[in-house]
């Protein structure tokens, strides 16, 4: 008996066969996506020219250095404000507080209102 016999077992083998190579091919495209290899090493980080420091002795320098040699700067002062800005309104606070610190006001038919020091 031949495997493409007709009949009832010929139809059978013939979609046996079909589903065998159907898997086979199936399974060839499903393969996993090929992605070309990284960057080579060193491509974005690239070397010094001659004569100038490596990285990493340039970063021990950096930390070895004092505190005078890079120049002493004054620590910036607060910004201040003395407007207390509520959801009902605003009002003059007696001094002057940091930008952004709690405060209240008392509004006239509202009572005690907090609110943020805005400028």
């Amino acid at each position: 008996m031949s495997l493409f016999a007709t009949g009832l077992a010929g139809r059978l083998a013939r979609i046996a066969l079909g589903a065998a190579v159907m898997t086979l091919a199936g399974a060839e495209i499903a393969s996993a996506q090929y992605y070309p290899p990284g960057p080579p090493p060193g491509y974005y980080r690239q070397s010094p020219p001659p004569g100038y420091p490596s990285y990493r002795e340039d970063q021990y320098r950096r930390q070895q250095r004092g505190y005078y040699d890079e120049g002493y700067q004054r620590p910036r002062r607060a910004r201040m404000g003395s407007i207390c800005g509520t959801s009902r309104g605003s009002c003059q606070q007696p001094v002057y507080t940091p930008i952004g610190s709690r405060c209240f006001c008392i509004i006239p038919g509202f009572g005690k209102k907090f609110g943020v020091v805005q400028y």
